[in-house]
């Protein structure tokens, strides 16, 4: 059987400026607005999401993968973006499984919409970081 290796989402480059900055995201108790948008942009909010909409198609055992990546450099990161995996990972799992109800959760990361769960951690000086997600439907709890 041949072996397949998969390229990583968080490139070692980031990863290694995620560590930079994570004992002043610490010492300050800031939001890590910085890795936040280098995450987003690599698509890692969105590794999760099926291919077939436009996602990352990881497996639960591959983000696992990249979280423990993440987390050895800069741990309350991982921590903290673990809310958005958390949900995107279940939204997939169960689109998988032909329970199509939260797949505006799945669309929504792939269109650069991070969690309403990430509300709790939002500042005044973070707040830039996220943006609002007109997609997320009238009827769910989440709006």
């Amino acid at each position: 059987m041949a072996v397949t290796t998969r390229k990583s989402t968080l490139s070692d480059a980031m990863l290694k400026r995620f560590a930079e900055r994570a004992p002043g995201y610490d010492r300050e108790n800031l939001f890590f607005n910085d890795d936040f948008a280098e995450m987003k942009q690599a698509g890692y909010l969105a590794c999760a999401v099926p291919r077939e909409l436009g996602g990352g198609g990881l497996t639960f055992a591959q983000v696992m993968q990249e979280q423990r990546r993440l987390a050895y450099h800069a741990h309350a990161t991982a921590l903290g973006i673990n809310m958005n995996l958390y949900w995107t990972g279940v939204a997939a799992d169960r689109w998988r499984a032909g329970d199509k109800s939260l797949e505006w959760r799945l669309t929504g990361a792939v269109k650069d919409c991070p969690l309403q769960f990430l509300a709790s951690q939002i500042t005044p000086s973070s707040a830039s970081a996220l943006i609002s997600c007109e997609d997320i439907p009238s009827s769910s709890p989440y709006t």
